[in-house]
């Protein structure tokens, strides 16, 4: 169970693997889909990406900055901390590692797998899942590199009665952007995104579930006193961001492209896709 002043470390691994035993002349006259993926490019990147953040996070206690580059708190910060702060910030802090990391992927990958499964097409659900995977490795690996260089304080070291033991926590100057809040978005709005791009019929249904929980992932972080609100505006903005550009932007099929992402084997063909981590 987290405690004040340390922020906390969650590892969530799901590894999704199908085989298809599938003929290639009726491969290539499959319907176009809204998704294209190139699993030899798509793979290493996701898997690169989880790699920077994992290896950031285990080396985070001799590379953390010791002091803070942006210590002050201008009033907006003091502001909605002091509305939203809970009198337990433990409580709020586990709460927050159960919505962030656990609550908000399961329901945003499950009902993006349901939505598949009623319009018949469960197949996409590996691949769906690479392409959220790899957006979110990439946001994850982002926010770990900023947090290091901005090395704002926290507000629980700052307004801390006794900030010199809060000080020396390696968490304490890593404020600046809210991990989980960026993770907690980049998950929900790679899902929406995806199930949109895909067409399902149930795709406003992942939006309006996955991201009411990335929302309350981002209050739970300013009432632990883990982060001010402009760290989860951030968060939630870049995360967001991510979680639109990275599928739309590479991930966008053409009508006339016939299932890219899916490696020819001798008698069939085979999806592996890897889904990992986070801080």
């Amino acid at each position: 169970m987290p405690t004040p002043g340390r922020f906390s470390l969650a590892l969530l691994a799901a590894v999704f693997f199908a085989v298809r035993i599938e003929p290639s002349a009726h491969a290539q006259s499959r319907s176009p889909d809204g998704l294209r993926y190139d699993l030899w490019a798509d793979i290493p990147v996701t898997a690169g990406a989880a790699g920077v953040a994992l290896a950031l996070e285990l080396l985070k206690g001799p590379i953390a900055p010791r002091s803070c580059r942006v210590c002050g708190v201008d009033g907006l910060d003091a502001a909605v901390r002091g509305a939203l702060r809970w009198d337990d910030p433990a409580a709020a802090d586990a709460a927050s590692d159960w919505t962030g990391f656990v609550l908000t992927p399961a329901v945003a990958l499950g009902t993006g797998a349901l939505a598949a499964g009623v319009d018949h097409r469960f197949r996409d659900a590996p691949s769906s899942a690479l392409v959220i995977a790899e957006t979110t490795a990439l946001a994850v690996a982002l926010d770990d590199i900023v947090k290091l260089l901005v090395a704002r304080q926290r507000p629980y070291v700052h307004f801390a009665d006794s900030p010199e033991p809060a000080a020396r926590d390696a968490d304490a100057n890593l404020s600046f952007y809210s991990g989980h809040t960026n993770l907690a978005f980049a998950v929900a709005v790679a899902s929406g995104t995806v199930a949109s791009m895909r067409g399902y019929r149930l795709a406003p249904v992942v939006w309006a579930t996955s991201l009411p929980l990335a929302a309350v992932t981002g209050y739970l972080r300013v009432a632990a006193d883990k982060h001010y609100f402009t760290d989860v505006l951030t968060g939630a903005l870049v995360g967001a961001a991510a979680g639109f550009l990275v599928p739309f932007v590479f991930h966008r099929a053409s009508a006339a492209t016939p299932d890219p992402g899916t490696m020819p084997a001798p008698q069939g063909r085979a999806m592996f896709v890897a889904s990992s981590w986070t801080f």
